[in-house]
């Protein structure tokens, strides 16, 4: 409530009060993506971003930062990224994508093509092979670079936002040093005997999650 408040008071101070509907909780988003033209994400960090396939599904263009590990962005079409934190670059994109409303149309097509790799897939048969696959587990437990940095990326992000409203709720305005001492934690325990070991009892969740990606990236790339 005082988050909602502090926005309600910002757009009030910026005079845009009367531009924007602050919506609340919504039990049924699709009326709103129905009357939408653009769907802008500020997001700095996601674990999994389902507003984005919504909007996808609406046939609604979208405008965001650039979260280069998010599997349900693989597809870019109709998608639009900009460097994180630009606010100036993501303004000039809207501005651009809105002036042509025919283009527009054209956007929301091609982020509704983009899904068609979900809506598609054969999931059941999927969900089988892993589940078989369990039944003769390996004792590899390497990680490729590309999943290294996927996985470094996914957790930092989340360590970062955890970070963030931990502070909110404390109110201590130093996010800058709250998020370097968790950044040389995060190195410590990366490199520490008991993460390996994680890594190795874990690794039937992390193979599970490896093919999820692979199946959700190489079948997007398919379909491009």
């Amino acid at each position: 409530e005082k988050y909602f408040d502090s926005l309600v008071s910002l757009a009030a101070d910026m005079d845009i009060l009367n531009q924007i509907e602050f919506c609340g909780y919504q039990t049924d988003v699709e009326p709103y993506y129905a009357m939408a033209d653009l769907h802008l994400v500020t997001s700095e960090y996601e674990g999994f971003l389902l507003t984005l396939f919504e909007s996808k599904f609406a046939k609604v263009p979208c405008v965001m930062y650039e979260l280069p590990y998010l599997c349900c962005n693989q597809d870019k079409r109709g998608c639009f990224t900009v460097g994180m934190g630009d606010i100036n670059a993501a303004a000039e994109k809207i501005i651009r994508i809105a002036q042509d409303k025919a283009q527009l149309v054209e956007y929301g097509e091609e982020a509704y093509k983009s899904t068609e790799w979900i809506r598609q897939y054969d999931y059941q048969a999927r969900w089988k092979e892993i589940i078989e696959s369990m039944e003769n587990p390996t004792s590899n437990v390497s990680i490729e670079p590309a999943e290294d940095i996927m996985w470094n990326t996914l957790l930092e992000h989340y360590r970062t936002g955890s970070e963030k409203r931990n502070n909110e709720r404390s109110g201590d305005g130093d996010i800058k040093r709250k998020y370097e001492d968790a950044k040389r934690e995060f190195d410590r325990v990366n490199d520490s005997y008991s993460y390996k070991l994680g890594l190795a009892l874990t690794f039937i969740p992390r193979k599970m999650y490896k093919r999820i990606q692979k199946l959700f990236v190489g079948t997007g790339r398919q379909k491009r």
